[in-house]
């Protein structure tokens, strides 16, 4: 949080309530010579499995990632 965040956040809700969340950790990858990010959670409710919010969770973290210039996640 703040100016220069450590991590980035992203949240799923399904009738206000909250049902899942993914987090991801700036990086850069030597390899590649480019800046991205790591996964490191990523977690859905046992009762909101099964209806692509894990999949859509992704989708925002790397529309996040690409966003901020980044190459992978």
């Amino acid at each position: 949080f703040g100016p220069a965040p450590r991590f980035e956040g992203f949240v799923a809700e399904a009738d206000g309530a909250l049902v899942g969340y993914a987090l991801i950790v700036p990086a850069y990858e030597t390899g590649w010579g480019k800046p991205g990010a790591y996964l490191t959670d990523l977690h859905v409710t046992a009762d909101a499995r099964g209806r692509g919010i894990g999949r859509a969770l992704v989708a925002a973290a790397t529309a996040g990632v690409r966003r901020n210039g980044g190459g992978y996640l």
